[in-house]
């Protein structure tokens, strides 16, 4: 709660990428962004002396982060059907195994066509984890505090509290590349009020230990 006085405080926080570590296996891609900033202020004081007061304060965060994944996606050669000196495929309708290893155009759906184009392709070598990239992630909240404090006398006092916190509804948390579509929080939004009375019905003691 406030006092007689005005008191406040800033705050700031920064993390960046200039003194982060790169990933191990992102050797052949620049190091990923990073930026957070955790800032905000408090401010309490009174608006009559001796009896009513106030307090109030906020905290936001930013963060422009990125993670990196490893994936394993097809070559180009497997899009079109072709799975050469891959383990013998067999065609599901006549039982027997495609010829060259290889799945017939006609037979591919269009469908899978259209999926398949959203996949990228690889950027290191092999079959089983042949790509890497850096996902880039949005990361947005505010948070609000306010209180009033109000004395009737040495026995009675009223107060008033708020709090309130909202994260962005971009929040973004990719565990693939775009394309391959995504999930977060969506956002949320939290608040709180409440009214508290005090009443002492003694004075009361202070017992030291």
């Amino acid at each position: 709660s406030g006092t007689n006085e005005l008191h406040g405080s800033l705050f700031e926080f920064n993390r960046n990428r200039r003194f982060g570590a790169k990933n191990g296996r992102a050797t052949g891609i620049p190091k990923p962004p990073f930026n957070r900033n955790e800032f905000g202020f408090t401010l309490g004081g009174p608006i009559r002396k001796d009896r009513t007061f106030f307090f109030g304060g906020y905290e936001g965060l930013r963060e422009r982060s990125s993670v990196t994944r490893t994936l394993s996606v097809p070559m180009q050669a497997m899009r079109s059907g072709d799975f050469t000196g891959l383990p013998e495929l067999i065609d599901p309708l006549s039982g027997v195994p495609f010829l060259g290893n290889q799945i017939p155009a006609d037979r591919i759906d269009s469908r899978a066509k259209t999926l398949i184009s959203n996949v990228p392709l690889p950027n290191l070598p092999g079959i089983l984890n042949n790509y890497v990239v850096n996902i880039g992630n949005i990361y947005d909240i505010n948070r609000w505090i306010a209180r009033v404090d109000h004395r009737f006398s040495s026995r009675d006092s009223l107060t008033l509290g708020i709090n309130y916190s909202k994260g962005d509804p971009y929040f973004v948390a990719r565990t693939t590349p775009p394309n391959y579509g995504h999930g977060g929080n969506f956002g949320f939004l939290t608040g709180s009020a409440n009214i508290t009375h005090t009443h002492s019905f003694s004075p009361g003691t202070l017992n030291e230990f």
